[in-house]
């Protein structure tokens, strides 16, 4: 019976409660369009590389979404490693022409850019900043693959290298989620009860919600009770989609077992 009076309780309450949800896209956000270009040529160009596809199969992966790579690497906040992302993806379109000993030095060359991204994701911490270099990262790591291997340079090292970097894009640029709850008693109004939960994705998008329910009438007792059914991975995911840390989640699977 008094299991019966609390719901009753708590369902009189509902007109009083206020529901705040909804996505907040960050300001001047890269277009979203041009975020999943680059996922999806870095996703190919692993792939590529991975099952032993021509460097030119690696190579059109990345050049068709050149424009969308250069608009992600002037984004960076690292002059030299912007400097090295532009170089590789402006030289990427005309290495089929390379000779063999310019295609070694570009490899090289390409492989320092990884080199330098991944001190650089070692030393920042602010997750904008981590997310681009994420981005970087997932452009320049299939080209340097491809090309060590077509010159005949080893390719363990860097590899070792592009996992360890992924895997650190994947935990230092991962939504920064809550799930809060609180219960308060006022001699006036009687008890009520908060809940908020949301997450906050490194390229500034977020989405969440609060809800509160408070009359004078609700028992104490009821935190679990009227709790909101929230899906937290969901929201995650929702608002991490596109940034680097979606990429990183896709890439590293293909190149851990390569």
């Amino acid at each position: 019976m008094r299991r019966m009076l609390v719901r009753t309780a708590a369902a009189a309450t509902l007109s009083l409660s206020v529901l705040l949800t909804g996505t907040a896209q960050p300001a001047q956000a890269i277009d979203p369009v041009t975020t999943g270009q680059v996922i999806t040529a870095a996703v190919k160009a692993y792939e590529a590389w991975k099952s032993n596809q021509s460097t030119g199969k690696v190579l059109d992966a990345i050049n068709e979404a050149k424009t969308a790579i250069i608009a992600h690497a002037d984004a960076l906040a690292a002059a030299d490693a912007k400097a090295c992302t532009r170089h590789a993806v402006i030289e990427a379109e005309d290495a089929a022409h390379f000779s063999p000993d310019v295609l070694a030095t570009w490899a090289q060359q390409v492989t320092g850019c990884v080199t330098l991204i991944d001190s650089l994701l070692n030393a920042v911490a602010d997750k904008n900043a981590i997310n681009e270099l994420g981005f970087a990262l997932g452009t320049v790591g299939p080209i340097a693959l491809a090309t060590r291997r077509q010159a005949g340079l080893s390719t363990a090292g860097v590899q070792a290298i592009l996992i360890g970097s992924h895997t650190r894009v994947k935990t230092k640029a991962a939504p920064a989620c809550h799930n809060d709850r609180s219960a308060n008693f006022n001699r006036v109004f009687g008890w009520s009860y908060i809940y908020e939960w949301g997450c906050a994705a490194a390229d500034g998008t977020t989405d969440g919600g609060r809800v509160v329910y408070g009359d004078n009438n609700l028992p104490g007792g009821m935190l679990d009770e009227l709790a909101p059914a929230v899906d937290l991975p969901a929201i995650e995911a929702k608002v991490g989609q596109n940034t680097s840390w979606k990429l990183a989640q896709v890439v590293l699977p293909v190149l851990q077992a390569a």
